[in-house]
């Protein structure tokens, strides 16, 4: 599981209204985190393994303040509240002066963009650089920009806001397939996305927000930008592709654009970790505390079979006590085999070893372990040099190691040819399951797949 203290919620008293805040990490450099996309509550955050992790990476070099606008999560809720980007701004403002911070780089994603900017263009003085991750600049398809939604998609999506239209799931669902594409089967975190955004916002503010959004062109505001700036933008986006942070990019005046693989309107989901690392590299001038360390490590992956299915049928009460107990199940295997846990992945797990042995016997003790509780786990398991950030690893063995556990089915312990390699003459013996193309890995790595089979 991620470690990272989790910060208490503090108050801005501002005209009678308060505005729920929090300051994560301790760095040199004050980042304001205007939104990640949708609205969320600042209580949401330790809920989602994802959005913590990416918290914590970022806490690392910075020190976060992140809040809820009026009429959201824990700030106070009244009638009246203006969803404009001048009001937003405002509120930007009140959160810096109650976190008792004159200058900050402030930072903005998707719908929440053009608050960033707006802030940036009202309070100039105020800000160090501007960080704008997937930025939406003009919602709406129109003559001269042809890289909007289109009208007809547009009447939809207005429609499916009306406070009045029926409350049921569809809006919610869809929205993950178009913000968070590489979570969508994911049970556990569909469950939590709808939860937390019915919880963030009431139909009318949800609503209101969303008319504003549909609304934005931010053009006229990009040009007027005088603080330096990073766009970072994935470019494979489902509404809009790339062209709305290269539009961003041109028209602001000290900008450097990078373009990442990924489908994640969301910077939380995908690879985070790219989106971080372009962030630190672009305040600090190195990309991960200068040049990352490196070690042997075998990485293990775990994941729980069926997990879609299972929530479906037990519920998320009984799935979150579920989760829980195959939490502590692993960790206890891991203590006992000389593990670390590095990431806990909601329906998964992910460890390391310095002993390829002690890895293979603990993935076998880890699938006996979760049996009582009525799952079933699928293992994979690759060795090699990985990058060290902290406490997460990174590079290429954890990206086989992972694809390696994607081929597994239930119950099932599968290695990488490297890894039989490095245990043979060991007390392990191996099925073939043949060679299988590694996306991304740069070639394939053979056998990989071989079953772990307990001796005789």
């Amino acid at each position: 599981m991620t470690s990272i203290a989790i910060p208490p919620v503090s108050y801005a008293d501002t005209a009678a209204r308060l505005l729920a805040w929090q300051s994560w990490g301790a760095g040199a450099t004050t980042i304001i985190d205007c939104g990640t996309g949708p609205v969320f509550s600042l209580d949401d955050i330790p809920d989602e393994p994802h959005w913590l992790h990416y918290m914590a990476k970022l806490a690392e070099f910075a020190r976060v303040l992140v809040f809820d606008y009026p009429g959201t999560g824990l700030s106070d809720k009244q009638e009246g509240t203006s969803w404009t980007s001048p009001e937003l701004s405002t509120v930007i403002g009140r959160v810096l002066d109650a976190a008792d911070v004159d200058r900050a780089v402030v930072m903005g994603a998707g719908s929440h963009s053009p608050a960033a900017v707006q802030f940036a263009v009202d309070a100039a003085d105020r800000v160090e650089q501007l960080i704008l991750l997937n930025p939406v600049v003009r919602f709406a398809q129109d003559e001269d920009f042809p890289d909007g939604v289109p009208p007809d998609v547009m009447a939809s999506l207005l429609a499916s806001v009306d406070p009045r239209s029926d409350p049921g799931e569809q809006y919610e669902d869809d929205d993950i397939a178009v913000l968070a594409p590489s979570q969508a089967d994911d049970a556990a975190f569909r469950s939590w996305w709808v939860r937390s955004a019915r919880r963030a916002a009431s139909p009318v503010v949800a609503g209101a927000i969303n008319r504003m959004v549909f609304a934005t062109d931010i053009r006229p505001l990009l040009d007027r930008i005088t603080a330096s700036s990073l766009v970072v933008q994935r470019r494979d986006l489902a509404l809009f592709g790339p062209m709305q942070g290269r539009h961003a990019s041109q028209r602001l005046t000290d900008c450097r654009y990078v373009e990442l693989d990924g489908a994640d309107m969301v910077p939380f989901c995908g690879a985070a970790s790219e989106i971080v690392d372009e962030i630190r590299e672009f305040l600090t001038g190195d990309r991960y505390r200068g040049a990352a360390e490196r070690a042997f490590a075998v990485v293990l992956f775990t994941d729980i079979a069926g997990s879609t299915a299972l929530v479906t049928e037990v519920g998320d009460q009984r799935w979150r006590e579920i989760q829980h107990l195959h939490h502590d199940a692993v960790s206890r295997v891991l203590a006992r085999y000389g593990g670390r846990l590095v990431q806990d992945l909601g329906d998964g797990t992910l460890s390391t070893f310095s002993s390829p042995g002690q890895a293979l016997r603990a993935a076998l003790a880890i699938r006996e372990a979760v049996r009582p509780i009525g799952v079933q786990v699928k293992c994979g398991l690759h060795a090699g040099e990985v990058e060290l950030r902290g406490e997460d690893v990174a590079g290429i063995t954890v990206h086989v190691a992972a694809r390696v556990a994607g081929l597994a089915g239930a119950d099932e312990i599968l290695v990488s040819s490297t890894m039989s390699d490095l245990v043979a003459g060991a007390e392990f013996a191996f099925t073939d399951r043949g060679e299988h193309e590694m996306k991304g890995a740069h070639r394939p790595a053979a056998r990989v797949g071989a079953r772990v089979i307990l001796p005789g």
